[in-house]
């Protein structure tokens, strides 16, 4: 039997989403493989923000797990971004799926205010409750 299955990535991130951009934050990545990478070779990561083009983020590690730093600015705007993989096993199978975490999500803005308590002529919808 021939293997002709590529292998997939599993992005994790910390800080985790969404991630506050008012200042450079660095962002750790955790990329773990269903199979092995090529032995010789690394993983190809980037993460491409929601404003501004790709970055490419600086692996290292062996085998199936691997790990990088790269930096978010304000600059990148808020919303998501996307990781983009590509990686061959010792067979050559090219993979690029990654089954979680393929998007992250960001914001350059304060942290919004929670909601404030309901008016106190506020009254539920059901008549039943009340």
């Amino acid at each position: 039997m021939i293997d002709v299955t590529p292998p997939t990535g599993i992005v994790a991130t910390v800080p985790g989403a969404p991630v506050q951009v008012t200042n450079a934050t660095n962002v750790t990545i955790s990329l773990t493989l269903s199979k092995p990478a090529k032995a010789g070779t690394t993983p190809h990561l980037t993460f491409t923000p929601p404003i501004g083009s790709a970055s490419v983020v600086t692996l290292s590690g062996g085998g199936v797990n691997w790990t990088g730093v790269f930096q978010l600015t304000p600059a990148m705007g808020s919303g998501f971004g996307a990781f983009a993989l590509s990686v061959s096993d010792d067979l050559g199978n090219l993979g690029q799926l990654i089954t979680s975490g393929a998007f992250l999500e960001i914001y350059n803005t304060a942290k919004p205010s929670p909601p404030g308590l309901p008016p106190s002529s506020w009254s539920p919808l059901c008549p039943a409750a009340a």
